[in-house]
């Protein structure tokens, strides 16, 4: 198995959309619990297509949470996510009449956070440790091809959670962060018998 750095923007694009934010308000237990609904892809999407234009991935659904204490403004918390990323099909690729994709990403993280107040709005600085593990496969019916790919990481993340108080029942929420992961990653597939 080689040794690589798992890109943290790569794997940002596929957990996009999940960025949950956690401003706290006070001492005491926070978190959440979430799901998200993935929508097929179009054509010449990259986000699990082992040739460039060609395949797309299908819908998918995912899993997010967060459970910490807050201690006032510094915190403490742990996370996981789940997402589960459904095959697709394209006609006409020049492998075979399609080519489905399918791929699962997990991760669990702990952190620690800052909040700062203002009247009416927080944000929250994060630092924490990401351990993360993707599985992908690609497949072209046709010419009976099928590649696997096995890959983790681990590696520091920071983000950011923002909110703002519109109105005295109304709330607005952001937040974004990613993860610079390093570990390993294992390709097969049945054409060649070869393994990278």
């Amino acid at each position: 198995m080689r040794t690589k750095l798992l890109a943290g923007a790569a794997l940002g694009v596929l957990m996009a959309g999940t960025a949950q934010a956690q401003v706290q308000s006070g001492p005491g237990f926070f978190g959440y619990i979430d799901g998200s609904y993935l929508l097929p892809s179009g054509p010449g999407s990259q986000l699990t297509s082992a040739i460039p234009g060609q395949a797309h991935h299908g819908d998918g659904f995912g899993i997010d949470g967060k459970l910490g204490w807050s201690f006032g403004a510094l915190d403490v918390a742990i996370g996981g996510s789940y997402h589960d990323y459904s095959a697709g099909k394209v006609a006409g690729t020049v492998v075979g009449p399609y080519q489905n994709t399918d791929t699962k990403v997990w991760f669990i993280e702990a952190e620690v956070g800052w909040t700062l107040r203002g009247p009416g709005w927080g944000v929250r600085p994060s630092l924490g440790v990401r351990y993360e593990r993707v599985i992908a496969r690609h497949s072209a019916a046709l010419v009976g091809f099928t590649e696997r790919t096995r890959g983790h990481g681990i590696g520091p993340h920071i983000g950011v959670d923002a909110s703002l108080r519109l109105t005295q029942s109304l709330s607005v929420f952001g937040g974004i962060d990613t993860s610079f992961l390093f570990g390993k990653a294992r390709s097969t597939n049945n054409a060649t018998g070869s393994t990278s």
